[in-house]
């Protein structure tokens, strides 16, 4: 999400002065996350983007809060007369938890394990990064040890289809992006979430005129830019992740 809506910003920006982002993949099936240095240094809750840098005085931990800034540098991404609307349907967006949707009912368990319940049954850990560990598994079990419950699947099932209802009030299939000509970070947020709810096979979630405008910008060279021509969801198919890395480290 974070780094469409960039790419979207940049071309919008038309030249203009902006920012440059340089990537560092983190692999997630190497448990790079929970690594000492990232838990302490960069992410206390070992999540996926953090932006670090520049003249952030802080790490900025969520992608929501990374797209906010970077329109601060493309302000044409959040135009002032959408702004409530596109920051409402926004916060919808990331109020769903997106494991929920993910995971087919047949392979759903009742627990969702957590990366740093091994870690922990070490007996070298300093005092700090075991702190840390316990941070990291007291947020899992606040919000994904019970996401793959009946209950948690139909309400994330429910918050997306009100998502796509309320969306389909401003959205018209003849315009490019849901307001009209130019993108903003709504669509930066949305073409990713619709494309990986399709890579999930949960098309009985999304207005098939959603479904067209989702997969109308993922033939885009901006999505490719981004995903390099492989699906939002990894599979065995794509090999090793660290394989990947060449493609998603550097200067944007």
């Amino acid at each position: 999400m974070v780094m469409y809506t960039y790419v979207l910003g940049k071309e919008l920006s038309d030249g203009e002065a902006g920012v440059s982002i340089s990537n560092k993949l983190v692999n997630l099936h190497r448990d790079e996350n929970i690594h000492e240095e990232y838990l302490k240094k960069i992410n206390p809750k070992g999540l996926v983007p953090t932006l670090t840098g520049g003249s952030l005085t802080e790490p900025l931990p969520e992608s929501l809060a990374i797209s906010y800034w970077l329109s601060s540098h493309y302000p044409r991404l959040l135009p002032v007369a959408k702004e409530q609307s596109i920051r409402k349907l926004l916060n919808d967006i990331h109020s769903i938890q997106g494991m929920c949707l993910s995971v087919a009912k047949g392979t759903r368990m009742d627990k969702v394990p957590c990366d740093a319940d091994e870690p922990l049954q070490r007996t070298d850990l300093s005092s700090e990064y075991r702190q840390a560990l316990e941070y990291k598994q007291k947020i899992h079990q606040e919000t994904l040890e019970n996401a793959l419950t009946e209950a948690r699947v139909v309400e994330a099932e429910s918050q997306a289809r009100n998502l796509f209802q309320t969306v389909m009030k401003d959205y018209r299939p003849e315009d490019d992006w849901i307001f009209g000509e130019n993108p903003t970070i709504l669509d930066g947020h949305l073409v990713p979430f619709v494309l990986r709810l399709l890579d999930c096979q949960r098309e009985d979630l999304i207005p098939e005129a959603l479904q067209g405008y989702a997969k109308r910008h993922a033939a885009s060279s901006q999505w490719d830019r981004v995903m390099h021509g492989r699906p939002t969801r990894w599979n065995v198919s794509l090999g090793h992740v660290s394989d990947m890395a060449a493609d998603y480290t550097g200067s944007q």
